[in-house]
């Protein structure tokens, strides 16, 4: 490849597209990584310039950011013509989980899940940016969940990157919850 700097030649497109097929993914990152760093650059931003006023906008954000995607969940559960249930909750969930570790579990029909190592987490942490993780994480799944159905329920009880050795998730379908229109 010419790496001199003095243009490029077809040879070096050629060159360049075969070590990119060689390496595949090696140097790219997942684009739900791409927008947590820049959601916890926004929030390092906000924190520094405005302190705990900017952190509560950021979090204000995130809250409307959950509800909204829950919303549009909803919308493709109605469309195809399901109730508004916790397993089509994430049957049309929009969040990739591929790489995260988690262990669901039934207890007294409450639906347990742990996540014991979460990618974003992780991509947070390697940037030094593990501060500004934790304001989407608190905010985040409950108001994903209260976008969906405001009947359904979810509990924390804690977060990785809340200290916690995992996140604890326990999810609650009462009786009555289940919607079917509107």
């Amino acid at each position: 490849m010419n790496e001199r700097g003095d243009g490029i030649s077809m040879e070096d497109l050629l060159a360049a597209s075969q070590e990119i097929q060689e390496t595949g993914n090696t140097y790219k990152v997942p684009g739900d990584q791409h927008i947590m760093h820049l959601l916890a650059s926004l929030a390092r931003e906000a924190d520094v310039e405005f302190g705990h006023k900017g952190l509560d906008m950021v979090g204000r954000a995130i809250v409307r950011f959950g509800e909204e995607r829950g919303q549009r969940i909803a919308r493709l559960v109605r469309e195809a013509s399901r109730p508004l249930t916790l397993m089509n909750f994430f049957i049309f969930g929009d969040l990739d989980v591929s790489g995260n570790e988690m262990t669901p579990e039934l207890v007294d029909g409450e639906l347990h899940i742990r996540v014991t190592r979460c990618r974003l987490a992780d991509k947070l942490k390697e940037l030094g940016l593990e501060k500004y993780a934790e304001h989407y994480c608190k905010y985040i799944d409950v108001a994903l969940l209260n976008g969906y159905n405001p009947k359904l329920q979810l509990e924390v009880k804690s977060q990785l990157t809340r200290g916690g050795d995992c996140c604890h998730f326990i999810y609650r379908q009462p009786s009555g919850s289940v919607k079917t229109q509107g």
